[in-house]
């Protein structure tokens, strides 16, 4: 269910007046300097934090990483060093792979900076600087992204434009609540049509690709048991494509930086050949107080916000199912 405009105004408030003390954990790291960063986390984490690698390919020379926290333990990798600044998130703060990894790093001198929500738990104790991310909507968890990549971003002269883009921020919460207006239309209607299909193909790009894979993945696969495949817009004339026809439910997630091309030609060939599908253009949302100059980087969130929240909610409803239905996760011993 949709939450109330109440909610998101005091929720976008409580972050908001996060910021100073954010900055500041950017200003000490900056200070002491890094050579290279690796966001690193599992599942729904790694996926909120890969569009920042995107982002700095973007906008800076800073040298990043998106990697799985499980295969950078045994990877033996040379770039992961003590000059490294590995970021972690884990909401709960106990979940094996951050909690193995950055108990790693700190007997490896490596520094951490993990965002959590658990202030007893191994990740947040082992992490050698900690920020607070304790949010019932996982969308709001952005705005605490935000204001420490930008910050370091600003502070290694990347992003003179960060105070204006902090206003775009401050805006954010009430942008998302607009947008989960106009979409519940289609959320209901997705959880009410495609929730007892046996497969949903899921196609996006660029900084939207990584919510699209954890929808697909994280909520569809493991809450609600429906098979799924994300791919990649530049990926889907190399594969997938063989698989479209009248019968199989596609998602296309549009852009709106410079992937959106490939979105397009996955769109046109949908409107060619497939019957049963979804088109979500980013566009078409008016997020309002948010800079247009900004609106791209805001796109996870927004996306976050549409299917992993609201969407996630009417499939809850529709299904019965939940988080405390699933078979195996923090159920059986793995």
């Amino acid at each position: 269910m949709l939450k109330s405009k109440e909610y998101y105004q005091e929720r976008g408030a409580a972050n908001v007046a996060l910021r100073e003390e954010i900055e500041k954990t950017a200003d000490q790291i900056c200070q002491e300097g890094f050579g290279n960063i690796f966001f690193a986390g599992s599942g729904g984490s790694i996926c909120m934090l890969a569009p920042f690698v995107e982002i700095l390919k973007k906008r800076t020379t800073i040298v990043s990483y998106a990697e799985e926290a499980a295969d950078l333990l045994v990877a033996d990798y040379q770039q992961l060093n003590q000059d490294s600044l590995v970021v972690v998130v884990s909401k709960t703060g106990d979940a094996k792979e951050p909690m193995d990894l950055v108990r790693y790093c700190r007997e490896k001198g490596i520094r951490t900076v993990s965002f959590v929500g658990n202030n007893t738990s191994p990740v947040y104790l082992d992490s050698t600087w900690k920020i607070w991310i304790d949010e019932e909507v996982n969308a709001f968890r952005y705005m605490q992204l935000y204001y420490f990549m930008f910050r370091v971003m600003h502070n290694l002269g990347f992003f003179p434009e960060y105070d204006r883009f902090c206003q775009s921020v401050a805006a954010l919460p009430m942008a998302l609540y607009d947008a989960a207006v106009a979409y519940e239309p289609t959320a209901r209607m997705f959880s009410r049509d495609y929730k007892d299909e046996p497969f949903i193909l899921f196609v996006s790009s660029g900084i939207g690709y990584g919510e699209a894979f954890r929808f697909a993945s994280c909520s569809l696969e493991e809450v609600f048991h429906i098979r799924t495949q994300a791919m990649n817009s530049a990926e889907f004339f190399h594969g997938c494509f063989e698989i479209v026809d009248e019968e199989t439910p596609v998602v296309l997630i549009k852009n709106e930086d410079g992937a959106r091309a490939v979105d397009e030609r996955v769109e046109h060939f949908l409107n060619q050949y497939a019957k049963k599908y979804i088109v979500v253009d980013m566009k078409s949302f008016a997020m309002p107080g948010i800079q247009e100059e900004f609106r791209s980087y805001f796109m996870p969130a927004f996306m976050n916000m549409l299917l992993g929240g609201l969407t996630f909610s009417c499939l809850q409803e529709t299904t019965g199912l939940g988080f405390h239905t699933r078979r195996y996760y923090r159920v059986v011993n793995y």
